[in-house]
């Protein structure tokens, strides 16, 4: 048997679990839904209302009472109450509704959940790693609930786009980000584990708020940090050495550091530097066609060069590398401007990894920076509210057909011009994506899809493609590939956007890890004992679906 609470094998639910006890596992929990042979095995008989349901008349029920609530954080709460007792039954529910319910679940509201974590703290979920437990992290590992990990993300909480330093409240992030990983398929929840890096706080309001739980300290630095993380990786390596792990809103000095020191050592992936890339890719190949262009013919603007910003432009690089341009021609064709400007040769406290992209002119406005570069692209990443005013969509108007403006930054507040602002100033020409969803736009009878540029059409499939082959390692060779992939499903005309639609998103899942299973087995990166000519059929039978199992009392 293994180690832990229950276990799957050949179709059933093993657990040795009974009564009460049973009832209280979210992962196991059926509520209703027990049959009344196993309400006898069970000790469950009189725990329970007599009859038996299915799964549909509970998601009814459910449904029923999640539309009582009139405010999305109250449904946001409701949700996440749900997830606490019936794991099974939110993803069901949620998957029943996925459109309204992945705003309340994920970007744009998750924000408010991470913001209010420790007032809205009702039942603990995940693990917590701080610096005084650094010496215990085996030992943290070895209690999680879910023994059968396979993906992991983890979050230190600093980074959250669009409201900054959140401490100890990145968990609701770990713990989101797998939700969308079980959502759209890539892997059952029971095999997943969120962690937060407890290692304190910048946000002077949290460390002055009574109610906050994390630790009542300035952020660790310097050795103390790495120390922490490096105990973490090794743990993680003793104790699941075969998860997949995914990196989560961690700080601009830290984010591209930890991956490139650790993505040999273990399947690494950050999703705000690589999944935001890859993505992005994916919108920008497919407004290029509507622009008529070639990657290697065009100039791009990187509005804010945080983890996000920088991420893509370094895959910008890497993709016109790949369309034939050398490395030195591909970092001159990208321009990327932080909060002082331009990066130039005279900006203050470059990165290391904003180093290939500085310019040797004066360091220029936004405006100054498109008159003189022609940029074509604009990506923003910036999370400064209005920062693309008309006057910056005019000028790019003013030399290009179809302009691609590609507002990433959420939640809405942050954006960096609002979708309808845009269309109306271009005269209906540009090419808009947004970070946050946001509505159709009508404009002289004409209506625009404004595409959601998020990365939920991304690392589903990558994680899944993870589990399955069991990667040694992600490559950036993968990365483009899956870019590659979601292109192929992106929409033929300019009005209905430049992504794909999120019903999409079982086809996009499976073809991403196909084609990911395929290129780590021919190139040696696949654990798993895998046959190339079967890697459809075996991403198809991991591919996650919410609905009961059979149980049977073990031991």
């Amino acid at each position: 048997m293994m180690d832990g609470d229950f276990y799957y094998q050949d179709g059933v639910v093993k657990t040795h679990l009974t009564g009460k006890a049973l009832l209280t596992i979210p992962q196991l929990n059926k509520g209703t839904a027990f049959s009344h042979e196993e309400r006898e095995v069970f000790d469950l008989t009189g725990k329970l209302p007599d009859r038996v349901e299915s799964i549909e008349e509970q998601c009814v029920r459910a449904y029923q009472q999640y539309q009582r609530f009139e405010k999305d954080f109250e449904k946001f709460i409701f949700l996440a109450s749900l997830q606490s007792y019936n794991q099974t039954l939110y993803f069901y529910l949620i998957k029943r509704h996925l459109r309204e319910m992945i705003p309340l679940v994920y970007t744009p509201l998750i924000s408010h959940g991470v913001i209010n974590f420790s007032t809205e703290f009702r039942a603990t979920r995940g693990l917590y790693v701080s610096y005084a437990n650094r010496n215990k992290i085996k030992q943290i590992l070895r209690h999680r609930t879910n023994k059968d990990v396979s993906l992991i993300v983890v979050s230190d909480g600093e980074s959250i786009l669009g409201i900054g330093d959140q401490g100890i409240g990145g968990l609701v992030i770990s713990v989101a980000k797998l939700a969308i990983y079980s959502i759209f398929g890539a892997v059952d929840p029971s095999k997943t584990l969120p962690v937060v890096l407890d290692v304190g706080t910048n946000n002077e309001a949290l460390l002055e708020d009574d109610m906050y739980l994390g630790a009542r300290h300035k952020r660790l630095s310097g050795s103390q940090y790495d120390e922490l993380i490096q105990l973490f990786v090794s743990a993680v390596k003793e104790i699941i050495p075969d998860a997949f792990l995914h990196w989560e809103d961690f700080g601009r000095n830290n984010a591209e550091r930890i991956l490139t020191r650790y993505q040999g050592e273990i399947c690494s992936f950050n999703d705000d530097s690589q999944g935001t890339a890859v993505v992005t890719l994916s919108a920008i190949f497919s407004g290029l066609k509507h622009q008529g262009k070639s990657l290697s013919d065009s100039r791009f603007v990187v509005f804010g060069a945080g983890t996000a910003g920088v991420g893509i432009a370094r895959y910008l690089v890497k993709a016109m590398v790949v369309a034939g341009l050398t490395e030195s021609e591909a970092y001159d064709h990208i321009y990327l401007i932080d909060r002082e400007g331009l990066i130039t040769h005279k900006t203050q406290q470059v990165t290391e990894e904003q180093l290939p992209f500085i310019k040797q002119s004066a360091s220029l406005t936004l405006q100054d920076t498109l008159t003189e570069s022609k940029a074509s692209i604009l990506i923003g990443t910036s999370a400064a509210c209005g920062s693309f005013t008309q006057d910056v969509v005019e000028i790019m108007c003013g030399y290009t057909q179809h302009p691609m403006i590609l507002i990433l930054s959420n939640p809405h507040d942050k954006m960096e011009a609002r979708p309808e602002d845009v269309i109306r100033w271009s005269d209906g020409r540009a090419l808009v994506v947004s970070g946050s969803p946001s509505d159709d736009v009508v404009y002289h009878g004409r209506r625009f899809i404004i595409s959601q540029c998020n990365n939920f059409l991304i690392f589903p499939g990558i994680g899944l493609a993870a589990v399955v082959a069991k990667l040694s390692q992600l490559t950036d060779d993968m990365l483009l590939l899956a870019s590659d992939v979601v292109s192929h499903f992106c929409p033929k005309v300019q009005e209905s956007g430049l992504l794909p639609s999120i019903d999409q998103h079982k086809e996009i899942t499976t073809a991403i890890a196909t084609a990911i299973v395929e290129y780590a087995i021919e190139h040696g990166y696949a654990k798993s004992q895998l046959n190339k000519a079967t890697v459809i059929q075996s991403v198809e039978q991991s591919y996650w679906e919410p609905r009961y199992y059979p149980y049977q009392l073990d031991g």
